[in-house]
């Protein structure tokens, strides 16, 4: 599953883009400010921060960026 968090600076050009470009999984719109509950509660660094959870919902990878075809087959084989 597959959720988004956006640091856009503004909410309305945000939305114009999803009315053109329709995404299957949740936006959140946290505003520019790194410092806003998303940013600060999951320790963002920086854009675009993928992480990968397991079957069970565990977190597993961290910075899934680098590996993300090879994680997501990792994970999608365990049992």
């Amino acid at each position: 599953e597959i959720v988004s968090i956006s640091f856009d600076h503004d909410k309305n050009k945000l939305a114009q883009f999803l009315v053109k470009h329709p995404m299957a999984w949740p936006q959140y719109f946290a505003g520019d400010n790194w410092d806003a509950t998303h940013g600060r509660d999951f320790d963002i660094q920086g854009i675009p921060t993928a992480w990968l959870a397991d079957k069970q919902g565990n977190l597993r990878f961290l910075n899934a960026r680098e590996n993300l075809a090879a994680d997501v087959e990792q994970l999608l084989d365990e049992r």
